[in-house]
């Protein structure tokens, strides 16, 4: 069975997504439980499972955000109505705000102290099909979108890397803050790195399995050594 949005909480516990199920795995003792067996079946259908910093459990999908904490639910509104889950994972900040993107929506959501903000195209933000969301440890959000890669927090929107080498339309697919202000992005055309306001992308086709070019890069992280 396919296993999807692997999370890890405080504790050394493992959750994720089997088919329709949320599981969580205990290492230690190797026991199972699915999520319903603890709280409840659950009205919504729930995209992604995140524990905060502080140890509390959310669960997004697209019209409803809900918390599990202290042995009480909470749920929040996201005034949203799509079906169709959301678009890349819940992160949360450097402040503890938490930040996603409903699919077809075409907002960025952001949850601060029980309320939602969203942004659009009108607030800056340079595309409504939002691919990945990763804050830094400068406050800094970085978004990226089917057109380029957007800056926000503590700064107002900042559009980068909206065009590729080639003037075509740079898709953002992944976004990985590494260490002394370096932003990795997999973009539709390259590897490429942001740091110190100017990118450096690395567009040598690497292979795939079967023999092709590859072109573009679907995911990005930057490993302890700094690779």
């Amino acid at each position: 069975s396919a296993i999807s949005r692997l999370s890890e909480d405080l504790e050394g516990r493992l959750w994720f997504r089997k088919k329709s199920k949320w599981v969580r795995f205990d290492p230690r003792t190797r026991k199972t439980e699915e999520l319903d067996d603890g709280v409840g079946a659950l009205r919504n259908e729930i995209d992604d499972l995140m524990i905060d910093r502080r140890g509390r459990l959310w669960l997004a999908s697209p019209r409803e955000l809900l918390c599990f904490a202290d042995g009480i639910w909470s749920r929040y509104s996201t005034g949203v109505n799509s079906s169709r889950g959301l678009a890349g994972r819940m992160v949360e900040d450097v402040v503890g705000d938490l930040w996603f993107s409903p699919a077809d929506s075409e907002k960025l959501m952001r949850f601060h102290q029980g309320h939602f903000t969203a942004f659009t195209m009108a607030d800056g933000l340079s595309d409504t099909d939002v691919r990945s969301i990763w804050p830094d440890r400068e406050g800094n959000v970085w978004v990226g979108t089917g057109f380029g890669l957007n800056q926000l927090q503590p700064r107002p929107f900042a559009t980068l890397l909206s065009t590729n080498a080639n003037g075509n339309k740079n898709e953002v697919f992944s976004v990985a803050p590494g260490a002394r202000g370096r932003v990795w992005l997999g973009t539709s055309s390259a590897l490429a790195l942001w740091q110190d306001g100017s990118s450096t992308p690395w567009t040598n086709p690497i292979s795939n399995a079967g023999g092709g070019i590859c072109l573009g890069v679907a995911t990005v992280l930057e490993d302890r050594a700094g690779n």
